[in-house]
């Protein structure tokens, strides 16, 4: 980060520093500083918009309106939800409520699978069953396998 700030000669981020950041022949700065392209796309998107987060930009599931609380929810129920965070135990989904729900990794696929990310990525829109309700600590267990699917 000093190396860019010093290479495009800026000390804050103010609006001539954003006019440079926009400005900027990614390639060759990129290969200057010895990363990827890309890297540096997302580098300078970070520094025009801090705070941003990648996961919003995701498209939006169908949510239902009847289901806003923890207490709407029903052992079986049928829900669409966007993988949040994928992570070596399984997945977070945001079904409409407070809490993100996790899909188990045992209950991502029927066939064995290592990691959670051989199925499901951050922002996959996802069709999910609530599996386990627990009230009372606010966690909500679902299974991407239909109940009627199970062994």
């Amino acid at each position: 980060m000093e190396e860019l700030f010093k290479r495009l000669e800026i000390s804050s981020l103010d609006e001539a520093a954003q006019a440079k950041l926009k400005a900027v022949e990614t390639a060759s700065l990129a290969a200057e500083l010895g990363l990827g392209e890309e890297t540096l796309k997302d580098i300078i998107a970070d520094l025009l918009k801090p705070g941003r987060d990648l996961r919003d930009s995701f498209d939006a599931p169908v949510l239902r309106q009847d289901v806003l609380d923890i207490k709407d929810l029903r052992i079986g129920q049928k829900l669409e939800g966007v993988v949040r965070n994928v992570v070596d135990f399984g997945a977070f989904v945001d079904i409409g409520i407070h809490e993100d729900g996790l899909i188990h990794i045992s209950k991502i696929s029927k066939n064995f699978i290592k990691h959670p990310s051989q199925v499901l990525s951050v922002g996959d829109l996802v069709t999910v069953w609530v599996d386990k309700l627990d009230v009372e600590r606010e966690k909500v267990n679902l299974s991407l396998i239909a109940p009627n699917e199970s062994n």
